[in-house]
């Protein structure tokens, strides 16, 4: 978060952000979580000030994202602009039907990537060799 004040991370899991976690499924939890426990809490104060810690609580709570249904929030400009639905998106919880679409979605590109290009190739390899 901040490398200056040199705060240190505790290798016991509780759900803190500043958790030492061996796997990324921790992380992402942690992170979900938004929770600071009361011994970081009290470190990020006094080694960086109370008003800085306020400052991530307050990033921490994303009560800063809003509503999905009030215009010009951060959750309604996701859903409208980008199709991106905070209240119903699974996360890392996905179904089976949702893994699939992702990567349908992926292949679907890949090939038509794929297929411009092999159609360019030929159609340069014509042209290349007739002259």
């Amino acid at each position: 978060m901040n490398k200056t004040p040199d705060l240190e991370t505790h290798y016991d899991l509780r759900g803190c952000c500043l958790d030492f976690t061996s796997f990324k499924m921790n992380d992402r939890v942690d992170i979900v979580l938004g929770y600071i426990c009361d011994q970081c809490r009290e470190a990020l104060i006094q080694k960086i000030g109370k008003e800085y810690y306020s400052d991530i609580a307050s990033i921490l709570s994303r009560e800063w994202i809003g509503e999905v249904d009030k215009f010009g929030t951060v959750a309604y400009n996701l859903k409208n602009y980008f199709k991106f639905d905070i209240n119903k998106d699974s996360g890392f919880n996905k179904t089976l039907w949702e893994k699939l679409r992702d990567r349908f979605d992926e292949i679907l590109s890949q090939s038509i990537v794929a297929l411009f290009t092999a159609i360019i190739g030929l159609i340069l390899g014509y042209f290349v060799g007739k002259s």
